[in-house]
């Protein structure tokens, strides 16, 4: 089913981060190394080409992790370059998804039921908005597998054997690999640990895992970025992405993507104190309806309730409510921007099976006490049965839907990049440089040297165009705000040695020629 989803919506990368793994991996299969092309920010990549006409190539993975362009690399080694083939690693993932739900189903509510396990299995097989979003090469598919294997590995290190927690350990390290916020899940092995470790101990479970263990599942979660620190330390000067740490002192999204802001701890708290809680507090809600509502759409409600009836009585799910905790707070609080676009429904692909097993112990707990007023118990495998699967019949129709829906605008970028590719070449213009909305995807369909619309102001883009070298701007309908005037006005704006002269408008993006000033 994957590989047709993939064949008829899911043609190219579909957006930034894709784009970005995409070409990191092309650029090292065909033997250049890790290296981009292009300029797709200029808070986060620290580069100053000293001949800009020579191209924009320099050092990849300044902000993200590359374990995505590994996959990428590995499929491109067996089947060539294609999108399809860049896909195919995360179509994998995606269907041990489901076998291992199941088996998490198992372990969380028991041998001998088989309908949490089913349910647990069909929601990742059927995952609302990720649907798509598995067979795309990104980290979500691989992120989500990564995830889970923590949670099961976890919970069997816990209560089986304590040696999974050295496999849990290398998992959680790998899970770094993928995304930053992977280190979360090596903070949710330590204080699962620490749960088990510190509680009382009852007749139900008299052995616990021992510290030395702990101490070997963090050897194995470090020697497993350790490579990756390293080069980080080589190419950089950090262990760590190189001004990454940007992202804490946003006051907008758009702040991100911005050429002249100084984005320091100093001017975000010149912001005022206000302003920051208030944001802080539209984050936690914000964030509350993006882990509750994402993938499951209807069962929402009763996977709130779900996890108030389980919380940490059942063994299973203590992993994942310390992770959820982790997942919720950490980033809303301290990633608070940057968590709201995407950030948390990048990272919560893992959760979707635990969130669809706590909704249903929640409709079978609301139908028991239902039949227990109505005082007929014998009525209550017949209730619950009838409120689940018509809940999950709607949740496969809604991903369907909304799917398909989506599909229809996945190529938008890649579209728009070759038709203002088509007036450049219809206009007998072969060597240019172009600053445009999203230069990944431009370079992917044209080849064409690209770097960033900035979003502080029309000033912003001609010193980044000064800097690097562009001779063209596109202003598409959907920009940055700070440009609206500059589409109204067309041009007017001389600065850093530059002005813009309008050209043409094609397919409503208006075209400008960035020049001296004479």
């Amino acid at each position: 089913m994957r590989l047709l989803v993939a064949f008829f919506w899911v043609k190219q990368p579909g957006f930034v981060d894709a784009y970005y793994y995409y070409q990191a991996a092309q650029n090292w299969y065909d033997g250049h190394g890790f290296v981009i092309n292009t300029v797709w920010n200029y808070q986060i990549t620290a580069f100053n080409p000293t001949n800009p006409l020579s191209g924009y190539t320099h050092l990849a993975f300044d902000y993200w992790n590359p374990l995505a362009s590994w996959l990428i690399i590995g499929s491109f080694a067996l089947f060539g370059v294609s999108p399809f083939a860049a896909s195919l690693p995360f179509m994998l993932c995606a269907a041990l998804l489901p076998p291992l739900a199941f088996y998490a189903g198992k372990l969380a509510f028991g041998e001998t039921q088989r309908r949490y396990s089913w349910v647990m299995a069909v929601a990742t097989l059927f995952p609302g908005r990720y649907f798509l979003f598995w067979n795309a090469p990104d980290n979500f598919a691989n992120f989500a597998l990564l995830g889970l294997l923590c949670f099961i590995t976890i919970h069997l290190g816990l209560n089986k054997d304590d040696r999974w927690l050295v496999v849990a350990g290398a998992l959680s390290g790998l899970a770094y690999l993928c995304r930053s916020d992977g280190v979360l899940f090596t903070a949710t092995l330590v204080l699962s640990f620490l749960w088990v470790r510190c509680k009382p101990q009852t007749g139900l479970q008299l052995w616990k895992p021992r510290w030395g263990i702990l101490g070997l599942a963090l050897i194995a979660a470090l020697s497993v970025v350790t490579p990756w620190l390293w080069r980080n330390l080589l190419e950089f000067g950090t262990l760590f992405s190189p001004n990454s740490g940007k992202v804490f002192w946003l006051q907008n999204y758009n702040e991100l993507f911005s050429h002249s802001l100084s984005l320091t701890p100093a001017r975000y708290f010149e912001w005022g104190f206000g302003n920051i809680i208030i944001s802080k507090l539209n984050a936690l809600e914000i964030g509350a309806i993006i882990l509750s509502v994402q993938g499951l759409f209807l069962l929402a409600p009763f996977f709130l309730l779900g996890i108030f009836l389980l919380n940490f009585k059942n063994r299973a799910y203590v992993p994942f409510l310390i992770h959820l905790t982790l997942l919720y707070f950490g980033m809303v609080l301290i990633f608070t921007e940057i968590s709201l676009h995407g950030t948390l429904f990048h990272a919560a692909g893992s959760l979707i099976p635990y969130q669809a097993g706590a909704a249903l112990f929640a409709i079978e707990w609301l139908v028991r006490k239902y039949c227990e007023w109505r005082k007929r118990p014998n009525r209550l495998k017949f209730f619950a049965n009838g409120i689940a699967v018509p809940l999950l019949v709607v949740s496969i129709v809604l991903t369907l839907l909304v799917s398909a829906s989506a599909s229809s605008s996945w190529d938008k970028d890649f579209i728009y990049a070759v038709e203002i590719n088509d007036w450049f070449k219809a206009n007998s213009i072969s060597n240019y440089a172009i600053i445009i909305g999203e230069p990944l995807s431009y370079y992917y369909a044209t080849g064409n040297p690209a770097i960033a619309l900035a979003s502080d102001s029309v000033a912003a883009n001609l010193e980044a165009a000064r800097r690097f070298g562009a001779n063209y701007l596109v202003l598409g309908i959907e920009r940055y705000s700070a440009l609206d005037a500059l589409y109204k006005d067309k041009g007017g704006v001389i600065a850093a040695g530059l002005k813009l002269q309008f050209i043409a408008e094609y397919k409503g993006s208006q075209i400008y020629r960035i020049e001296p000033v004479n």
